[in-house]
């Protein structure tokens, strides 16, 4: 690594700190989050079961966080892009998180013209095939253009991903990622644990995953200013 290449990194840490250091956002969000769903289950079992269903509170917060992410991811790479900054890494990071906040209320189902059950007593019906299709349309041609734009610079891409194991931020989004991997594989056995309802340790982690993907989105924005060429 060069002497230039390293003291960018450590500017770049630099001006992450105020989001991901040890007395700042990170630590105290999550440990928050972690009290007020073990409260929650303290207090009043069925509550903390309402709060943590299927699109239940906890997981409207997912996608609240998912979707503020991926409004970051796009703004730094308007703001890189004005600079003529490499800025396709951002565009994807921007379309894999709202894909992940999609895939969270099921509208991949829903535009399939399936179902979906947004509460006990209430289903979400499908909308008439025209409106349907013309959204799914939109859908693909989005995720089309944005990946053909990606694909086209790969070698950005390739090179930003390099970059996750020595980045504030991408060690953070390393460890949300690896948090959600966990989450779908032990699914079943977390929600089969007699200590919790059956959804609670499930949207609660996917809750802290989420809440960390914004703050490594935030601390991007920080480390990355249009002057860094």
């Amino acid at each position: 690594m060069s002497e230039t290449r390293a003291a960018a990194w450590a500017d770049a840490a630099g001006r992450a700190y105020p989001v991901l250091g040890p007395r700042t956002a990170l630590p105290w969000l999550t440990l928050a989050i972690a009290a007020a769903l073990g409260a929650a289950l303290a207090w009043d079992r069925p509550f903390a079961a309402w709060i943590t269903r299927e699109f239940g509170v906890v997981e409207d917060l997912q996608v609240v966080c998912l979707l503020v992410a991926a409004g970051l991811a796009l703004r730094l790479r308007r703001a890189l892009a004005a600079g003529r900054i490499p800025s396709a890494p951002d565009a994807g990071l921007a379309l894999l998180l709202a894909g992940m906040a999609a895939r969270e209320i099921d509208l991949d189902r829903w535009l399939l013209g399936r179902r979906i059950r947004i509460s006990p007593m209430r289903v979400l019906s499908t909308p008439p095939p025209l409106v349907r299709y013309a959204l799914l349309a939109v859908v693909v041609l989005l995720t089309a253009v944005v990946g053909a734009y990606c694909a086209v610079r790969l070698r950005q891409c390739l090179a930003e991903a390099a970059r996750l194991p020595v980045e504030p931020w991408g060690l953070l989004t390393i460890a949300a990622a690896l948090l959600l991997l966990l989450v779908e594989v032990f699914e079943r056995a977390l929600g089969h644990m007699a200590c919790c309802p059956s959804n609670f340790l499930e949207e609660g982690l996917e809750l802290m995953a989420s809440l960390w993907l914004l703050l490594a989105m935030r601390a991007r924005g920080l480390g990355l200013r249009p002057d860094d060429a």
